[in-house]
């Protein structure tokens, strides 16, 4: 009936209502229960097109705000993701089709694996669009959203799927709709559960006290020469205003820096700022080089030196740069907005944050020094969630995000953008902290708990001001950060169950009307399958649509008796499965050239070629002592580095500590250790000994 046609509006405008700035999140849990009834009992055709209509409307009222990028563009990309629901509505069966309750209850299955299915390819797909998942409708809803800590974001939208077909199947009142409503009503209620357990869950302190500014520097302005001065003198005083609370950390937001670092005027007034204001100080800026113009974050160290950078890596399409240029080149002329020529960042940096503290101990001033790792997320990057998951693997305890939303005006952007944050501090249990130049600038707990934000009582966007508050830096390895998007894979795994049962139970004069939407299906995952990744990271691949994850099943850290293959460098030795173990604790010179060894050169005082031939040194003798021998390895499972190695102590036959002989060898000096590594006791101890002998870093 044609009344059917206004269903999947009615779905779309109350799904648009869940998200900001409305925040009415609990209708999402009715808000596809019209789409249901709109597409029952209707062909294939008709289910893609009324999937279609609900698309267009949803998307048009949650991307309205890009009209002030780009009209065309605009349109072009509302038309292209109406594509992923109306896929969707064709997955769908219809429950009435079967009476029994096996059947039904399948369905109950197969519907919210569908959603995640389509969900996950729009997420991927030409480099992908995770905008307005389902699941970041709930981002005020903390107890429901700590199960992403394991299933990612897609868990939290195949459970608000499961809960509106649930209820659609009750209202239909199909057989076995009770024990369907009781299974949902338990996995509902283990949710919630699990979420209360997660929040209420108490970890060793070890706050460090941050503050974030924003400038809310006006579009026009921010690249005006004109302007250059009364910009940076802004960040300035809200910085000066920040440090009366004495923050470890003062973020500034996306490109706060009003042209190139390069530039000695820009840069000496930012080293000034933090050496006057002797506080680390991280900053958005243009960097560039003989490899092209870099959006970067920069961190300056308490001396005004620069500590190190990170360049953006998922660049914005047709906003940071012109995918297939060649090609492309004449779409320009239909963007409102310039298209930049920005070159990608290879590097998934970690930075070091160095922080001191005096206490007395037995009569003496003793001086304590942490480091806490971290990584930014420049613009959109927070919004993929493989990325943030790469960093923290890589040893991130906490995320920065630095931003400019100014783009889109006085809309709900800047708010629907602030719900990637806190999935992604809910998914890595890590905190997140946010500066944007218009906001929304805040500081996020390790739950997805918004503690503080600039302005909170007179809005949040277009003001000026700072915040400062002490986050915990995470500490454990949730399973999502360990194994990526396992339950997206699982719910794929199922749609093709489903849909081969449903093929072969069709009566074969009907089975000619599934072939055109298999096919599609098909050829979606085809192109997810087989299209190229793109090499984003030196020795690594930045997962971009390839089927690239090891199951957790193999995965073993009580190795005994193992064999070592060869010896990479002093600390670095690789298995006979070809895993490289990194020893924890210690850290022997360079042996190659590079920007560690110039750090190290700067550190000792030592000339490149001492600190080389120290380090072939080193190697040497950790290869005589472990290459071809059986040794034994302690692993900490919770910690890798930044590279991906797994951390370990290595015991060598005789039962004496690798780690430990290549210190006492003079070949090695101790780092700062986080609190979960073992035996920091004996290494701190050996520390002690080493100054109090005079023996320096690495031996004479």
């Amino acid at each position: 009936m044609k009344y059917k046609f206004f269903l999947p509006i009615i779905s779309a405008i109350f799904l648009i209502l869940a998200y900001p700035r409305f925040n009415f999140w609990l209708l999402t849990w009715i808000t596809l229960v019209p789409l249901f009834f709109a597409i029952e009992n209707k062909n294939a055709k008709q289910r893609f097109i009324l999937g279609y209509i609900f698309g267009i409307v949803f998307f048009s009222g949650i991307l309205y705000w890009l009209l002030n990028v780009t009209g065309p563009g605009t349109v072009v990309l509302i038309i292209y993701l109406a594509i992923f629901p109306a896929l969707f509505c064709l997955l769908c069966p219809s429950p009435t089709m079967h009476h029994s309750l096996r059947s039904g209850a399948g369905h109950v299955v197969f519907v919210p694996a569908a959603w995640v299915f389509t969900e996950y390819i729009r997420a991927h797909l030409f480099s992908g669009f995770p905008w307005a998942l389902l699941g970041y409708s709930q981002s005020l809803n903390l107890p429901v959203i700590q199960i992403s800590d394991i299933t990612g974001v897609y868990g939290v939208s195949f459970l608000v799927v499961l809960v509106n077909f649930g209820i659609y199947f009750a209202l239909k009142k199909m057989k076995g709709r009770f024990y369907v409503l009781f299974i949902i009503f338990i996995l509902f209620s283990m949710t919630v559960w699990y979420g209360q357990k997660r929040i209420r869950q108490i970890y060793p302190p070890a706050d460090i006290k941050v503050a974030v500014i924003q400038g809310n520097i006006p579009q026009a302005m921010k690249w005006d020469p004109r302007y250059r001065n009364s910009i940076i003198n802004k960040y300035s005083v809200l910085t000066k205003e920040a440090l009366k609370e004495k923050p470890e950390l003062v973020v500034w937001p996306e490109t706060s820096i009003p042209g190139y670092l390069n530039e000695t005027d820009l840069k000496k007034k930012v080293t000034g700022l933090a050496r006057s204001g002797k506080v680390n100080l991280l900053i958005g800026a243009l960097k560039e080089s003989k490899s092209g113009a870099y959006n970067s974050a920069v961190l300056f160290s308490p001396l005004g030196e620069i500590m190190e950078s990170y360049d953006k890596i998922h660049l914005v399409p047709f906003g940071e740069f012109l995918p297939l240029e060649d090609k492309l080149f004449a779409i320009r002329r239909f963007v409102d907005k310039p298209i930049g020529n920005f070159a990608r960042g290879k590097e998934f940096t970690v930075f070091k944050l160095k922080s001191e503290e005096m206490f007395r101990d037995s009569g003496k001033i003793r001086k304590n020094t942490r480091f806490q790792a971290f990584s930014v997320l420049i613009c959109f990057e927070d919004i993929f969630p493989g990325l943030s998951r790469n960093f923290v693997k890589r040893g991130a305890r906490f995320l920065v995000n630095m931003t400019n939303d100014a783009w889109f005006g006085k809309t709900s952007a800047p708010y629907q953008h602030v719900e990637f944050s806190v999935f992604r501090a809910a998914e890595n249990k890590v905190p997140v902290l946010r500066a944007a130049n218009t906001g929304v600038s805040c500081i996020i707990d390790r739950n997805g708990r918004i503690v503080k934000s600039v302005g909170p009582g007179e809005g949040e966007t277009f003001v000026d001001g700072y915040v400062t508050a002490s986050i915990t830096p995470g500490i454990i390895r949730t399973v999502y950060t360990r194994f990526g998007d396992v339950f997206s894979w699982i719910c794929i795994i199922i749609v093709f169950i489903g849909l081969t049962i449903r093929h072969c139970e069709r009566p074969r004069a009907k089975r000619g009307e599934a072939k055109q939407s298999h096919f599609i299906i098909l050829f979606l995952m085809a192109l997810i399958l087989v299209a190229p990744s793109t090499t984003l990271a030196k020795g690594e691949t930045y997962y971009r649509g390839n089927f690239r994850f090891k199951l957790p099943f193999s995965r073993k850290y009580d190795y005994n008796n193992i064999r070592v293959k060869r010896v990479i460098d002093g600390d670095t030795v690789e298995l006979e499965n070809r895993e490289r173990v990194r020893l924890i604790g210690i850290d022997t010179p360079e042996t190659r050239y590079g920007s560690k060894l110039a750090r190290d050169a700067r550190r000792t005082k030592q000339e490149y070629e001492t600190i080389i031939a120290m380090g072939k040194r080193a190697a040497a003798f950790t290869k005589s002592l472990v290459e071809g021998k059986n040794v034994r390895l302690e692993f900490d499972a919770e910690k890798r580095d930044r590279y991906g190695r797994t951390l370990a102590y290595v015991y060598l036959p005789d039962g004496k500590m690798l780690n430990a002989e290549i210190l006492k060898a003079g070949y090695a000096h101790v780092y700062t250790f986080q609190p979960n590594v073992k035996h920091v006791d004996l290494f701190l101890e050996m520390q002690r000994e080493a100054k109090e002998n005079e023996r320096g870093l690495w031996g004479k």
